[in-house]
Order: structure tokens, then C-alpha cells, then sequence
């Protein structure tokens, strides 16, 4: 028992430094992320482009926008976010489950 205990808490101790060292991985990351221009504009017929190089000449309605790279969220966040849609699932298929029982006990 104190055996499997001692292995539990080593794994769980090395998961939470692994979560922090990402954390503070794609913080270092998001820090350092290039800044990125993104172009919109209108061609002749109309059409809305995107591009992060300068549009050509004969464009119309140039927008600039400045922003940073995309950087993925650490694990942690990206764990919360799966967990959190896993719950929603089940808790839907609970409730279906529940309501098919439902109905089929009261003959509708």
C-alpha cells in the first residue's frame, strides 16, 4: 500500500511540474510571438481578401490590422476546455436517457 501510494504521488507530483513547465513554456512563447499585419481589401469585382502582404494596387477598402501570432494555450487550458465538453456531452446523453425512460414508463 505505502508502495503504490509513494508511486501515485511521484506521478502526480511529476504531471504538475510538467503542466507548469508548459505554462510557463507558451507564456515565454506568447511573449516572444512576431508580430504579425494582416491585410483586407476589395479587388475590382468586389471580392474580400485576406493576406498578410501588402494588397495590390488597384485595391479598395484597405484595412491594416496589427496582431500577434497564433500560439496554442498550454495543456492545462486545452485539458479544462476537452473535460468541460466532455461533461456537456454527458450530461446531454443523461438527460436523453432520462427523458427516453421517461416516456417509455408513461406510454408516449
Amino acid at each position: 500500500m505505502k508502495k503504490v501510494l509513494i508511486v501515485l504521488l511521484t506521478a502526480a507530483v511529476a504531471l504538475a511540474g510538467y503542466l507548469a513547465y508548459d505554462w510557463m513554456a507558451v507564456a515565454r512563447k506568447r511573449a516572444d510571438a512576431p508580430v504579425v499585419t494582416i491585410y483586407s481589401w476589395k479587388d475590382a469585382a468586389g471580392s474580400v481578401h485576406f493576406s498578410d502582404k501588402p494588397p495590390p494596387s488597384g485595391a479598395r477598402d484597405i484595412q491594416k490590422t496589427r496582431g500577434h501570432a497564433y500560439i496554442p494555450p498550454p495543456l492545462v487550458i486545452r485539458m479544462s476546455d476537452t473535460l468541460s465538453e466532455w461533461f456537456g456531452k454527458a450530461k446531454a446523453g443523461i438527460s436523453t436517457r432520462s427523458e427516453k425512460r421517461a416516456n417509455r414508463k408513461s406510454g408516449k
